[in-house]
């Protein structure tokens, strides 16, 4: 975990459960007096809660990566209510780098249509 919070971008893959998502951002947050970006992956649980837990909510958004990964270039970035501009074009770029599509969405639980994929 102290290596992780030297980063400038953490994705986090946990299980679906708030106050696990919730108790990783609050641990990665008080091991340094910097700043990053908690992208969580995560397709039904709020933005905006996970971000409840953090001293700094305009640093976190969703980055939910579609499955199967490694085939599927469709990243959903997921804004929470907080979740500054700048956060959701550095997510944008880190998906743009992993060769992946990416669109912006609210807080929505659920996956799009299979239609839009």
């Amino acid at each position: 975990m102290e290596d992780a919070a030297q980063a400038d971008l953490i994705i986090e893959a946990v299980p679906e459960k708030l106050q696990l998502k919730q108790q990783i951002l609050h641990e990665l947050e008080s091991l340094t007096t910097g700043s990053f970006i908690f992208a969580t992956n995560t397709s039904s649980l709020s933005i905006t809660e996970i971000a409840k837990a953090s001293r700094d909510p305009g640093c976190v958004a969703g980055m939910h990566f579609l499955n199967p990964v490694h085939i599927m270039r469709l990243v959903e970035i997921v804004v929470g209510n907080e979740t500054a501009e700048k956060t959701v074009a550095a997510v944008r770029e880190v998906g743009r780098r992993m060769r992946k599509e990416t669109i912006v969405v609210r807080i929505c639980p659920g996956l799009l249509p299979a239609a839009w994929v």
